[in-house]
């Protein structure tokens, strides 16, 4: 029985990966310099094994990708709209650190009340109207004292750092985050 092996690469870094920002299908922005070398590495580490043809969704940024690749081969890259990422509506372009603050907002109106009816109530009880303060220890600024809970407020870090904007996880220590770096590739040089 023949063996078929499949190998699936996510895309290079673009200007708005690097910059921490959601896209989808609505943003098709090019590989920026570094993805651009992610990509000529992932060619280089890929011509160790013999393909009969390279798929890549409609969007530059994966096409690019494979275009490094397509050049080392007689190959041609397919481009397939079922590969193309989903589209996420408003939150293309913005940053994840924003996209999660926003849903926080709604997941505590949601289970709270709206934070305006919190500030309501505080003036009402009070005299005073208190901002509130996060008691999510999730978040980067996180207060154990705080006086009510007005998770509004509190600050999340990006999607895959922490809040010191640093990668929660850089086993090479590359400075590139491995939730970044082409999985399944064993050259610590090819692979970022």
């Amino acid at each position: 029985m023949s063996q078929i092996h499949v190998f699936v690469a996510r895309h290079g870094e673009t200007e708005f990966n690097r910059k921490g920002m959601l896209q989808g299908r609505g943003i098709d922005a090019p590989l920026n310099k570094t993805g651009r070398l992610q990509a000529q590495r992932l060619a280089d580490y890929l011509t160790n094994y013999e393909a009969t043809s390279i798929i890549s969704s409609t969007l530059t940024r994966a096409w690019q990708t494979a275009s490094f690749y397509e050049e080392k081969t007689d190959l041609n890259v397919q481009k397939n709209k079922g590969l193309d990422e989903m589209d996420f509506g408003d939150f293309e372009g913005v940053s994840m650190k924003e996209i999660t603050r926003e849903l926080n907002d709604l997941q505590n109106g949601w289970n709270f009340g709206s934070s305006s009816a919190n500030y309501d109530l505080d003036i009402v009880l009070f005299g005073v109207c208190d901002q509130g303060d996060c008691m999510d220890p999730l978040a980067c600024n996180f207060n154990p004292d705080a006086s009510f809970e007005d998770n509004s407020f509190c600050e999340y870090p990006s999607f895959g750092y922490d809040c010191f904007d640093e990668c929660i996880t850089d086993t090479d220590s590359d400075g590139i985050c491995d939730m970044f770096e082409i999985g399944g590739c064993t050259d610590t040089f090819a692979c970022n």
